[in-house]
This record gives structure tokens, C-alpha cells and sequence, in this order.
């Protein structure tokens, strides 16, 4: 079966799509022309996948598609891969898609991988309209001028479901087929808990910050303990109300690693690992460092999440190894490192 990933879209801004690009047509140019029905925006093309995968690409579908927003994206723009002077692909996209649809993609990729997917290197959200097969340099020519020569212009379209598509080869093009579509939430989940940054007095604290795709932690303290312990606060505060959670489960945690700032990621990846194993969600957080042994002994508490009373927002996958920072000076100690979400 080959399939993939996408977001389909609505009739109307299919046909529009397609007399925008007619004019691609008057080229004397061998083109294999993709039918205006099959105008689509691919998130993931996964190639021939074995049935027995179905049911897990369906099962992820159903998990990631209501953890991002419904968006608008505004077509305005028509280009060539790998560019105008030697075109393999006609597309019609936008100078500025959604975050969204990154966000997204980036969620479907990571969980891909994992299954054994090949990663893609870069997404660019596109609707292929044609695939060259000439090769003869002078017709390729006359793509370039007429891409420029197309009118200025803005197409909206709701991008509001994820589908997994099964596509079909035909002499007469592909034939697809949905095999199951799962509709996007319908507002954002803030990717941060406001106000951005949060001081809970007595020197300790912490913030969030914006990196590409993902977010940073910058937590404080008096010690290294604090600091940790802030980090951690930081962390569950992403993914639901803190002051919400009930501390009523008890776990205790003890780590060790070669450098404090290995130690920071264990220790929050292990918090990960506890809230995936338990079902809990955690509220207070009790650290103890020594840092001469690179040693860590924690107590954390909780309770089972509650979507109705602990306001869930976004789901961590994991603290990044990239980007770790400790820094000590004699009243205060600073942490940070970045998360996948």
C-alpha cells in the first residue's frame, strides 16, 4: 500500500488553485499534470508500507491530530523544486504557512522515526500541481517566464483534518483514497502557561523561551537544589496546572551523571518517564544535590491527570540533550535546557 500523510482541501480552493496555474499549461513542455480532486498539502509521505502498519499509522494519527490547532493557510505563491531554471516539481504555496503545520509535521516525524521511518530533511508546505518529465533544456525554459508572469494573488484555505491517504497508480494518474481522516483541534494549546515568566520569591523562579519548533526552560534558585527543583516545576507547568494537582503519590528518585548539566536532563527526562509510567502528573518536587558525587536524590508528588481539573496543554516528549546550561554564581544558580514537544 502506498501512503501518506496530508491535509485535504476544500473544492472551491481546489478549483481555484487550478486556474491560477492554468497558465503553466501553455508550455510546450512534457508535464505529467496533477488532477485538480487530488490537490492536496502532503505532511508525510511514507511509500509502500505493508498492511499489517495500518493500524498503527491510524492509531497515530488519531493520537497527534487533536493536539494542533486548526489554521488558515494563504496561497501566494507558485514555484519549482528545485527551482524555476530547472523545475522537477510545480507547486502553488505560501510565503508565510501556519506554524502550525510545522508544528505538526514535526510531531508526525518524530513518532515516524521511531517506527523506522526515514526522516525528511526539510518540509516545505506545498500542492503539487505538476511533475516535469521533459529534459529538453529550451522547453524547460519557458516554465521560468510564465511563473512570473502569474498575477499577484492570495487563495485562503482552512486547513482543518489530517488525512491518511492511500494512493493508488494509475495510466490515468493516481486514484486516492482516504483511509482515515481525524479533525484538528479547534483552538491552539498555548505552547506556554501565562504570564511567560513566573517568580515564586525567595531567589528562585523560572521562564520559558522561544526556540524554533520547540521551547526552553530557564529556572533559578539560591542552590543547585532550588534550581533543579524550579525546572521541574517548570516542566509540569507546560503540561497542565500545577496548582491544581493534588500532591497525594509519593516517588522517590536518585540519579547520577558525569556533569551537572547531563544530570539536569536525566533528571527531567526522568520525571517524563515517571508521569508515562504512572499516569500521574506532579506538583511538588523535593531535590537533593551533591554535587562533589554528581548525585541526585528527589522526592516528587502527585496524582493521576484529571483532564477535567488539571487544564492539560501540551504533551512533552523530552528534555534535548542540545543546549544545557548551569550556570553557578555565589547567591544564585541558573538552569536551562530545551524541550521536544
Amino acid at each position: 500500500m502506498r501512503l501518506f500523510y496530508c491535509f485535504e482541501l476544500p473544492h472551491a480552493v481546489r478549483t481555484e488553485l487550478y486556474e491560477i496555474v492554468k497558465p503553466l499549461r501553455t508550455a510546450e513542455v512534457r508535464v505529467s499534470w496533477v488532477r485538480p480532486e487530488n490537490f492536496h498539502i502532503t505532511v508525510k509521505f511514507l511509500g509502500e508500507v505493508e498492511p499489517p502498519l495500518v493500524e498503527a499509522l491510524t492509531a497515530l494519527g488519531a493520537q497527534i491530530a487533536p493536539k494542533f490547532p486548526k489554521s488558515e493557510i494563504a496561497f501566494d505563491t507558485v514555484g519549482a523544486f528545485p527551482t524555476t531554471q530547472r523545475p522537477r516539481v510545480l507547486w502553488i504555496g505560501s510565503q508565510q504557512p501556519p506554524q502550525a503545520i510545522f508544528d505538526l509535521h514535526a510531531s508526525v516525524e518524530r513518532e515516524l522515526t521511531k517506527m523506522g521511518f526515514e526522516a525528511e530533511r526539510h518540509f516545505a508546505p506545498h500542492v503539487t500541481v505538476g511533475r516535469v518529465k521533459d529534459e529538453h533544456t529550451a522547453r524547460l525554459g519557458q516554465l521560468a517566464p510564465i511563473i512570473a508572469r502569474i498575477k499577484p494573488f492570495v487563495c485562503r484555505a482552512q486547513i482543518t483534518h489530517l488525512t491518511l491517504m492511500e494512493s493508488q497508480l494509475s495510466p490515468g494518474g493516481a486514484i486516492y483514497t482516504p483511509l482515515a481522516t481525524w479533525e484538528l483541534s479547534e483552538a491552539p494549546l498555548s505552547p506556554h502557561p501565562s504570564p511567560l515568566r513566573l517568580r515564586r520569591g525567595n531567589g528562585r523562579g523560572f521562564e520559558y523561551f522561544e526556540v524554533t519548533a520547540e521551547v526552553g526552560i530557564r529556572a533559578w534558585g539560591r542552590t543547585l537544589s532550588e534550581a533543579f527543583a524550579e525546572a521541574a516545576r517548570a516542566l509540569f507547568e507546560l503540561m497542565v496546572d500545577t496548582q491544581a494537582v493534588r500532591p497525594q503519590k509519593t516517588l522517590s528518585v536518585e540519579l547520577s551523571a558525569e556533569s551537572l548539566e547531563l544530570l539536569l536532563a536525566d533528571w527531567l527526562n526522568r520525571l517524563i518517564l515517571e508521569r508515562d509510567r504512572t499516569g500521574c502528573v506532579f506538583s511538588e518536587f523535593r531535590v537533593t544535590i551533591h554535587a562533589q558525587g554528581l548525585v541526585l536524590r528527589g522526592e516528587i508528588a502527585g496524582e493521576p491527570l484529571d483532564r477535567a481539573r488539571h487544564d492539560p496543554r501540551i504533551d512533552v516528549k523530552a528534555v534535548t540533550y542540545n543546549n544545557l546550561r548551569v550556570l553557578q554564581q555565589p547567591d544564585r544558580v541558573q538552569v536551562e535546557c530545551v524541550l521536544d514537544i
